[in-house]
């Protein structure tokens, strides 16, 4: 009598068993799942990014090609390779003109070239002279001949260009590069700088697939530059200095409700790059600060 009461007991305690395992995951779940409601306003930004991040590839773009070695505005090799070891993936990279008619990664053929090179005894070098040019920190220049070549080694990077003078010429003589080379995927990793609306139908015709507008020097009015954003359909980023981002937050709302990329230059303060990059479509150039980090 007392075998089948304990039998009884024990068949009852099987059956209620899942019962009992469900109940305590259920409660494990209600007490240790985050709220997304009881989240402050930054750690509700941050949740809302990581499930929507916007389609640009990169928040954080490597200000021609970085700092390396305790150099900036090198655009050099060393400098392209040390910051795509830590993490970057867009490099901003500054064109200028050789003498015989080459685009080269140099700001400019002043102060820049001057203090980089500053042995340099010629005003404006040939690209096989610049080339063969001794910069500082035995950094190795390069031209963008040389970009495009790195960039078929690392394929998941991207370069954006900054064209001193002539940029319709200069995409121009990058897309006949491109082209010669037989390596038209690039055109999806070169993201142009453009600097008027004029151009954007023209990039789009050589072949290029995104571009940012960038607003350095516009000499138009805030009012203007956002009619001008939203009469263009398919605007891909928008490149702003940090006064213009300070100073006018009604193009900041526009570019936002717009689901437009923006990236404000040059941010090398941490405190100023989470102002930035708090909010879900910002992003920055910078020489010093690591994506991650």
């Amino acid at each position: 009598m007392k075998r089948n009461q304990t039998n009884k007991i024990q068949t009852h305690i099987w059956n209620a068993l899942p019962f009992a395992v469900f109940g305590i995951l259920l409660l494990y779940v209600i007490l240790y799942t985050p709220d997304q409601a009881q989240l402050s306003p930054q750690e509700e930004e941050s949740y809302t990014y990581e499930i929507e991040q916007p389609s640009f590839p990169c928040r954080h773009i490597a200000h021609a090609g970085g700092e390396v070695n305790g150099i900036v505005y090198s655009n050099s090799l060393e400098a392209l390779n040390k910051n795509y070891r830590f993490d970057f993936r867009c490099f901003e990279i500054d064109g200028n003109w050789s003498s015989d008619g080459h685009l080269v990664a140099v700001h400019d053929w002043h102060n820049i070239f001057t203090t980089l090179f500053p042995g340099a005894d010629i005003k404006i070098p040939k690209r096989e002279e610049f080339s063969k040019l001794k910069m500082v920190e035995k950094l190795t220049p390069l031209s963008f001949h040389d970009i495009i070549h790195w960039l078929i080694f690392h394929p998941d990077a991207y370069i954006i260009t900054d064209i001193k003078s002539s940029n319709r010429e200069g995409l121009n003589y990058l897309a006949k590069e491109i082209n010669r080379l037989n390596q038209t995927k690039l055109f999806q990793r070169i993201i142009p700088e453009v600097f008027t609306p004029e151009d954007f139908d023209f990039i789009k015709e050589l072949g290029f697939q995104k571009y940012i507008f960038s607003l350095y020097n516009n000499p138009n009015t805030v009012e203007e530059l956002i009619l001008q954003i939203e009469q263009t359909r398919d605007i891909y980023g928008v490149a702003m200095p940090l006064e213009l981002y300070e100073n006018e937050p009604e193009l900041i709302q526009m570019l936002q409700n717009r689901n437009i990329p923006y990236f404000v230059h040059t941010i090398n303060e941490v405190e100023v790059r989470q102002n930035i990059l708090k909010y879900r479509y910002g992003g920055i150039y910078t020489d010093i600060l690591f994506p991650g980090y």
